[in-house]
């Protein structure tokens, strides 16, 4: 896959309120110094240090902190420090996507969204969404498709005042995926301002974080037919058959995939929404997943540790840093973003482990895991912790 930097967001990264936060659990070698969520414009800090010193390499490595991760979540990022040998790790959790660039400082993705003028009188609320683009201390907005189509739901009443009471305009930005630096993100606007009936409408964009503005992929398919692809030969005959776009996501274990979002052709099934998994386009990149995962036991390659209770993982290339999703039970599966079943309140725990730690560590709770960038072989690992903190 050509490098196309990373993709954009979708509305909500707050966890769901039908399920309580818990609380990690505590293993016996690990110290909690202070844990948190924080709230929806915040950030909280999970801190701990091992009660059983590591035993030392030969190689010490480095002598103070170093980053090692950021995890990327549909709730935002998880960004992991390690101290000398894995003897302690720290956690900072912001409700934003974090990007680490290759000088060591940051871009964020993150959805806003804000009450939108309304006629007096109106049964129901609006708002609008927006997707921020954070660089150098300060905020833009990005291209989400919305403001071409954004109503002036003011103006709409004055020229239609008797049904001026039903009019609404409601939008939201939903994260689907990321891989390689790229967030794709589906978009949706509903309402109604007059005429037979409401209004509703789908798309599916990627955003390139470091350029700040959307990438289309389509072109990468050439000729290709993806709807015929995506939906078989009965193809035609269906009304949600419109492509609205395409772009790439991570399975299980960080395997690459492409998700392709088909939306309505006709006006008797607008709003809906089809995602299904495409073929890659020819001389897209395809890393090999790193370790495997057989009836819940994660193996990988080297020395890393064998863990029971797996449900899905990001390992570095390396074999040094493995991040962990532990299945809720037994038969606990993990969907894949065209599959995942909207609305599902569930969190699973999540651990980390880095070479030197006797065993991975609980760093919280969290819906999914999308993606990790691994930064343990950064070059700029100080200017790093740097933006890491000003988050």
């Amino acid at each position: 896959m050509t490098a196309r930097g990373i993709v954009g967001l979708a509305v909500g990264m707050a966890v769901s309120a039908g399920c309580r936060d818990k609380e990690p659990y505590k293993p016996g070698n690990v110290k909690f110094t202070g844990i948190g969520r924080g709230d929806a414009g915040g950030a909280s800090t999970i801190g701990w240090e091992r009660d059983v010193p590591a035993v030392p390499s030969a190689d010490a490595g480095p002598k103070g902190p170093r980053p090692v991760a950021a995890v990327l979540t549909p709730e935002g990022s998880l960004l992991v420090e390690a101290g000398p040998a894995g003897r302690d790790l720290a956690v900072h959790r912001v409700p934003r996507l974090v990007r680490v660039m290759p000088d060591g400082s940051t871009r964020t993705l993150r959805v806003v969204t804000e009450p939108a003028p309304k006629p007096a009188g109106a049964r129901r609320d609006s708002s609008f969404a927006h997707l921020k683009l954070g660089a150098g201390g300060r905020e833009t907005d990005l291209a989400t498709g919305f403001d071409d189509a954004r109503p002036d739901l003011k103006a709409a009443a004055r020229a239609d005042p008797d049904l001026a009471t039903e009019f609404y305009h409601v939008e939201k930005v939903t994260l689907l995926g990321v891989r390689d630096g790229v967030s794709i993100w589906v978009t949706s606007s509903e309402g109604f301002q007059g005429g037979a009936h409401p209004y509703a409408r789908k798309a599916l964009i990627a955003i390139d974080i470091g350029a700040g503005k959307a990438v289309d992929f389509l072109p990468d398919f050439g000729s290709r037919d993806l709807v015929r692809e995506a939906l078989g030969p009965a193809a035609a005959g269906e009304c949600v058959r419109h492509l609205s776009g395409v772009g790439p996501v991570e399975d299980s274990g960080g395997a690459a995939a492409w998700v392709a979002a088909l939306t309505h052709e006709f006006e008797s099934c607008a709003g809906a929404l089809k995602l299904a998994s495409v073929k890659p386009p020819a001389g897209a990149a395809a890393p090999a997943r790193q370790g495997s995962l057989v009836d819940g036991v994660l193996a990988l390659p080297g020395s890393g540790p064998k863990v029971p209770g797996v449900v899905d993982w990001r390992a570095s290339e390396s074999g040094d840093v493995v991040v962990m999703l532990m299945a809720l039970g037994r038969d606990d599966r993990v969907l894949p973003p065209w599959a995942a079943k909207a609305g599902d309140a569930r969190t699973r725990e999540l651990r980390v482990w880095v070479a030197g730690m006797e065993s991975p560590a609980v760093v919280g709770r969290v819906p999914g895991l999308l993606a990790v960038q691994f930064l343990s072989d950064h070059a700029a690992p100080d200017k790093v912790l740097a933006a890491f903190g000003a988050l």
